[in-house]
């Protein structure tokens, strides 16, 4: 599920809102599921503490990979004036 949520940017036919955010409620879901089934099986303070800290990376990765998306959505838009602004 985590990895689907980082890949989602991979296929250019995924435009609609709605898949979006499946993908990204899918990422979060998955990430959970990891971290419980962490603790569940009782890996230790510092594997639980290593799977925290790769969670904060792909957390940080699906924020560049959106910024990424957005900068070459308004790249490709023709719009004088728009609403949206990335600076």
């Amino acid at each position: 599920m985590v990895l689907m949520g980082l890949l989602q940017y991979a296929k250019p036919f995924m435009t609609k809102g709605s898949i979006h955010f499946a993908l990204n409620t899918l990422f979060v879901i998955g990430a959970f599921f990891l971290l419980v089934s962490v603790i569940e099986i009782n890996g230790g303070l510092s594997i639980e503490m290593y799977l925290l800290a790769i969670t904060l990376y792909w957390i940080l990765i699906r924020i560049l990979l959106s910024d990424r998306e957005h900068e070459r959505i308004c790249a490709e838009c023709e719009q004088l004036s728009c609403t949206y602004s990335l600076q």
